[in-house]
């Protein structure tokens, strides 16, 4: 078993327990993923709360904020296939990149799904649109 603080500073708001059948310490990468799902058990308890979203009005706060997340985690895969890396490393870079650009995460991965920004291998994102087919 293998426990992770989720939380911010000293805002703690619980712990995440991992279990695996196995005894033996996690590899550096097992370990980078427990840390990055810490994080978003924390962005899903913040959500619940209505601490970093704000609900649109239609629907409910409540739908919206599903709503946001299955954007996040869609973004999150187009920017996996764009870089050829693991989801939940896209998952971080798309949060670093919200928090460098100011931007709130909804939006930023909004743009991504939309085909209005596009993560570059070289970590700089790009925002020229996909062309569209006249098809």
């Amino acid at each position: 078993m293998f426990s992770f603080p989720v939380g911010v500073g000293a805002a703690q708001v619980g712990v995440l327990n991992v279990y695996r059948a196995t005894t033996g310490e996690l590899t550096a990468g097992e370990l980078n993923d427990a840390y990055a799902l810490a994080d978003l058990a924390l962005l899903l308890v913040l959500d619940h709360r209505g601490g970093i979203t704000v609900g649109s009005g239609v629907g409910g706060a409540d739908n919206d904020a599903v709503l946001r997340n299955v954007e996040v985690h869609q973004a999150a895969g187009m920017v996996s296939v764009q870089l050829g890396i693991p989801v939940v490393e896209a998952l971080l870079r798309l949060r670093a990149h919200a928090f460098a650009d100011n931007v709130r995460l909804t939006d930023l991965a909004r743009a991504v799904v939309q085909r209005k920004l596009r993560f570059a291998s070289n970590d700089e994102h790009i925002s020229e649109p996909e062309p569209e087919s006249d098809q």
